[in-house]
């Protein structure tokens, strides 16, 4: 009986080690994974930092065509057909994009843009706000590392970013139209 009773103090004395060993690396875990993101977020390139509130105004291309949008009293307009009802939230995504835009790496000596197709660009996006505008233009892919080189007038750095920064804008009007509207234009 003495035995049994020293086993099962053993068997729970270790078992309480088991459980704060797991509970230790759980929250070491945690704090590594916390970490790694830090050090990701800390290494990003901060390209255009611009309030989604102060842009006025903002345009890029989609099939060879630009698309203007405006914005008054807080709501955003196509600005060749400002009878066509956006869906607000797409278009806010769409500026909230360009406005607050981060690189996964920054290039600083290169000879010559057109190497990263940015001569002749694939898309111009360029916001406007009181303070004046800013251009964004999107190059070549990197199909080695499935992102994009881009670039803004205001700096002479060119930039590799992830895909979104290309498939964001491959949308047109019919893309971004209120739901009720779109239901108007098929009729």
């Amino acid at each position: 009986m003495k035995k049994q009773k020293k086993q099962l103090i053993a068997l729970c004395i270790l078992l309480l080690i088991c459980i704060v060993a797991w509970v230790s690396l759980t929250k070491w875990n945690k704090s590594q994974e916390q970490k790694k993101q830090e050090e990701e977020e800390a290494s990003k390139v901060m390209v255009t930092d611009i309030s989604t509130e102060d842009v006025k105004a903002f345009s890029y291309q989609y099939n060879n065509e630009t698309l203007s949008f405006v914005k008054e009293d807080d709501t955003w307009y196509y600005e060749a057909d400002k009878s066509i009802a956006l869906d607000q939230d797409a278009v806010e995504t769409l500026v909230t994009t360009a406005a607050q835009f981060t690189a996964d790496q920054e290039i600083r000596d290169y000879e010559d843009l057109s190497e990263y197709g940015l001569e002749t660009p694939s898309n111009t996006i360029t916001l406007t706000t009181g303070d004046g505008t800013t251009t964004l233009l999107i190059g070549n892919k990197n199909d080695m590392l499935s992102q994009y080189y881009v670039k803004t007038d205001q700096s002479d750095s060119i930039y590799l970013a992830g895909s979104a920064v290309y498939t964001t804008y491959q949308k047109g009007i019919a893309d971004l139209t209120a739901a009720e509207s779109t239901t108007e234009i098929a009729e």
